[in-house]
């Protein structure tokens, strides 16, 4: 690295958890981290992966309080004087005055072959659109959502079985990689920008809950898509009435109609789809056979 350049890693997720990790195996030690508030999981608050991750390093960490911007930490973040800022699945808006601290700007590592599938959810929108292919993207922000020029991108190729936690794995392990010596080679003036292809770019939304309902009016691919894309979550569900429709069932009892199935496994049988494991609400996972016993006629 160049003498010392100090830096300010920004991060939240798992997916920002191991590029940290990469990040200060290759080398680059971040001298803060900056990271979402804990969260309250089960009447704890509980640290962001990433809070967890720079801890072990003993760096030091700064977020905002709930529901505040990053712009409420702005005085701690200049106070580091920071010459480069490296972003990871941040997860927050990041303003211009933030943006605007660091004497180098800031480099963002974005999972996708950009300008493909800009925005906050690109790792299942591949696997939604059956691609072939995806990669890491490093960029110099700017104002705009994953819209500043490339300084580096690696292609790796996608499997009919990868999930979005395979992918994660695979992604965050190679661009913590080439975060690193991306950020190595600008520091030294070594990187040439390169604009994006704008007209060409696609966009990702933000995974709702609602998005893993099953409409049993589509294809198996489809299907097939949904059950590799929304792991870990929202999982992909149905009710039990639609389920039992789609079986050519009847339930037991109609007042559970409404009641929420997560499909765990399904598999394709001469061009049916066939659901294997299924786990209704919170209780024990079950197969088809018994799941037919425990709830159809």
């Amino acid at each position: 690295m160049a003498s010392h350049p100090k830096i300010v890693f920004l991060g939240t997720s798992v997916f920002g958890q191991i590029v940290l990790r990469n990040l200060v195996a290759e080398g680059i030690k971040p001298l803060a981290v900056v990271t979402q508030p804990d969260r309250p999981i089960d009447s704890q608050k509980t640290p962001s992966p990433v809070s967890n991750e720079a801890k072990k390093y003993k760096i030091p960490v700064l977020s905002p309080k709930i529901r505040q911007g990053i712009e409420k930490i702005l005085p701690k973040i200049k106070k580091l004087k920071p010459d480069l800022l490296l972003v990871a699945s941040f997860g927050m808006q990041i303003p211009a005055e933030v943006l605007g601290i660091p004497s180098k700007g800031a480099l963002k590592l974005h999972p996708s072959l950009l300008p493909r599938h800009r925005g906050p959810a690109p790792i299942p929108t591949a696997i939604l659109k059956g691609d072939d292919q995806t990669g890491v993207t490093v960029i110099l922000m700017d104002q705009e959502t994953d819209h500043g020029p490339i300084l580096a991108q690696e292609t790796i190729p996608m499997s009919s079985t990868d999930t979005t936690i395979s992918l994660i794995a695979k992604l965050s392990t190679l661009g913590g990689k080439v975060l690193a010596t991306t950020a190595e080679k600008y520091l030294k003036g070594r990187s040439t920008p390169r604009p994006q292809n704008h007209p060409t770019a696609t966009y990702s939304q933000a995974v709702r809950y609602e998005d893993g309902k099953v409409n049993w009016g589509s294809s198996n691919e489809t299907i097939d898509r949904m059950m590799r894309a929304y792991q870990p979550w929202p999982g992909v569900w149905t009710t039990l009435g639609e389920l039992a429709e789609e079986l050519e069932r009847e339930l037991k009892n109609p007042k559970e109609a409404e009641k929420i199935v997560k499909l765990l496994a399904v598999h394709q049988d001469n061009g049916a789809l066939v659901v294997d494991n299924m786990q209704v609400g919170n209780q024990k996972p079950l197969n088809l056979p018994e799941f037919i016993e425990r709830y159809l006629i």
